[in-house]
This record gives C-alpha cells, structure tokens and sequence, in this order.
C-alpha cells in the first residue's frame, strides 16, 4: 500500500499528462470504513491495470475531508499510524481541484461507502461512473442500484486468485455472517483484503456502474 500511495503523491505533481483520473472517493464523514473502502478499492483498480495503462490512466483515493481536520479523526488516524500508513502520502478534498479535471472531460469518479453528493461536490454528478454502498437508497438519487454479494464475489474472488488469503476458522465464521470484528491484526493487506472478503458476502452491499 505504501508504494502505492508513493505513485499517487507522484502522480498528483504530474497530473497533466495523464488522459483520464479515476478519484475513488469515501465519504464526507471520513470514518473508518469509508477511508479504508476507499485506499483498498483504489488500491484494487490500480493494481488490475496492465504496465501500458498506467502510463495514461491513474487512479487516486480521495478522503472527503479538508486536510487540517483530518487530525480530528483519532480513530482513522490511530488505525493507519498503528498499520504504517503514512499521513502525508493521503489525498484530501483540498487537495486536487476536480472541477479543472472535470472541464477538461478527464476526471472519472467512483463513489464508496455513499451515493449521495453533499451540496459542495453536486457539481461532481456528471462524473459519477461508478457507485458502491451500503446504505438504504436515497429515492432523490436515482442511481439504478443492484443488490446482493454477485459484483463483490466476483471481483474479490478474482483477487483473491493473485493474493490468496489464510483465513482462520474465526475469520471464517465472521465472513460468512457478514460481520468484520476488528482484531488485533498487524498485516495491513490483511486487514484489507478481510473487509473486502465481507463486503463480497454481503447481500446489504449496492453497486451502480456507468454504462
């Protein structure tokens, strides 16, 4: 993850010369596991993309947050600094200005963990590609969203085929149940990996994708 995070801070200097930005952005309440969902979705569609692509297509986890209050968020922040993950490699709301990628038709947006735009970022909708979530649907966004595990299982199940996971018989149990007990657990793709494994068996989970 960290070298990952290492070519996103390359890649933000560099932005122009890239023809397309995939933004994978959590929501505006920056917790747990909107940060997490979006560093490791990000981190999956980047790692999915062959050597070629990379050289004209990014893809950035964003944190709808304002950079100087992402401190008030000690138990996102106790989580990444407990895991290795470098605060200074993130990418905030501040950070990047999408209306510029957005004008020049190069922006494309992922949303996770929500599917609802707050007011400051409505300008964002025409971007949206790609959609997945959680909550129950907000009538007023009409985004044709699809339940169940079908999506997750297989884009995981793919996954899972490069990095194979050693689960124990309790990780198990919690995957079948849908339930992810955090526990004490140093590896952070292991970590990761387990909450995407969840998500992909779990019937609670919407996802929309642009056709």
């Amino acid at each position: 993850m960290n070298a990952y995070l290492q070519q996103v801070s390359r890649s933000l200097a560099e932005l122009s010369r890239f023809s397309a930005v995939n933004i994978v952005m959590g929501n505006e309440s920056c917790d747990l596991d909107s940060t997490i969902s979006a560093l490791v979705y990000a981190y999956l569609l980047y790692s999915e993309m062959s050597v070629d692509a990379k050289e004209t297509v990014t893809v950035i986890p964003l944190l709808k947050i304002l950079k100087k209050e992402f401190p008030l968020k000690t138990e996102v922040t106790y989580y990444l600094k407990k895991n290795g993950i470098p605060m200074d490699l993130l990418v905030f709301w501040d950070s990047i200005n999408l209306k510029e990628l957005q004008m020049t038709s190069r922006l494309k947006l992922t949303l996770v963990d929500h599917h609802v735009l707050s007011p400051e970022a409505e300008f964002l909708c025409s971007s949206v590609v790609e959609v997945i979530d959680h909550h129950p649907q907000d009538p007023a966004w009409l985004w044709p969203m699809q339940k169940g595990p079908s999506f997750w299982t297989q884009r995981v199940s793919r996954r899972l085929q490069v990095e194979p996971l050693s689960l124990t018989l309790k990780w198990q149990w919690n995957l079948r149940t849908g339930v992810l007990i955090q526990q004490e657990e140093r590896n952070y793709f292991r970590n990761c990996w387990l909450l995407a494994v969840t998500l992909a068996t779990s019937h609670q989970v919407s996802y929309w994708k642009k056709t």
